[in-house]
């Protein structure tokens, strides 16, 4: 992942320009929309990885259908004209239409940083979509419609981190752990629950508890999404892709138990993946 940092001088939000693995390729939407990601400013940092500001660029009514799969683990906000959300994480395929009539305004949470505004288990929350004034009482129609129409990505930002701060989040030292959990996962290239288990001194029981009430879904899930997403990158640096030696080199013991996790996380089976 690369970040660049551009400082901004009329408040301290930093642009950021990268892609973002597993949501979607930003190219996809140059020609369509103009697309920024800001960083959180530091109080809101322990939550919040991104705020992304879009607004199209292409006709009145015109809508981009695109393919968002395996979701980068953790809850979102969503506001346009047509819907003001929170969502958990989302088990299934993600199809996003984007029309052009419209900005979007969005926050993506940490994998476990939502539960500090949500106070609940979260998997209460997965592949589930509330109303944003249900969770922030003050984010009712007049707030939207004001956040909808500010003309610079600054002022929505700061309007969005405000809304954010009335639930007055208070960090819980899990949060934490759960970011350090998934980057050892990451970085050490664990494929099983026992070896994150044994990596980090605790129980497979306690951390399945962890990560079902913090982020909502279990760490086998977490470890799957971290092994396919590293399938792809293996195969899209291949003159030829060879899936078997990279199921293999991921763990795998049989093509087929490989060929159902991609499928079940990308929406489609790895002979497709150069036609997607």
């Amino acid at each position: 992942m690369i970040v660049k940092n551009l400082q901004k001088t009329a408040a301290n939000f930093h642009e950021l320009h990268y892609p973002l693995d597993g949501d979607f390729d930003i190219k996809d939407f140059a020609p369509y929309f103009d697309l920024n990601f800001y960083q959180p400013s530091p109080d809101l940092a322990p939550f919040v990885v991104y705020y992304s500001v879009l607004r199209p660029k292409i006709a009145y009514g015109k809508t981009l259908t695109m393919s968002m799969a395996m979701q980068t683990p953790g809850a979102g906000l969503l506001v346009s004209k047509r819907t003001a959300k929170v969502f958990g994480v989302t088990t299934g395929q993600i199809i996003n239409r984007i029309t052009g009539d419209t900005i979007k305004v969005r926050a993506h949470f940490r994998p476990a940083g939502f539960y500090a505004f949500w106070d609940k288990p979260m998997s209460e929350l997965v592949d589930q979509a509330l109303p944003l004034a249900e969770v922030f009482p003050a984010a009712d129609s007049a707030f939207v419609a004001d956040l909808l129409a500010c003309p610079r990505d600054l002022e929505v930002v700061s309007r969005l981190e405000s809304l954010l701060r009335q639930k007055q989040p208070v960090y819980d030292k899990n949060i934490g752990v759960v970011d350090d959990i998934i980057q050892k996962i990451e970085d050490d290239e664990l494929y099983t629950v026992a070896e994150v288990a044994k990596a980090c001194a605790k129980s497979e029981r306690t951390l399945q508890q962890l990560f079902y009430t913090y982020v909502g879904v279990g760490i086998k899930r977490i470890i799957m999404r971290n092994r396919i997403m590293k399938a792809m990158q293996l195969a899209d640096a291949a003159d030829k892709i060879n899936w078997t030696t990279i199921a293999a080199d991921l763990g795998y013991s049989t093509q087929s138990h490989f060929v159902h996790d991609f499928k079940k996380l990308a929406g489609y089976p790895p002979s497709k993946f150069r036609t997607q």
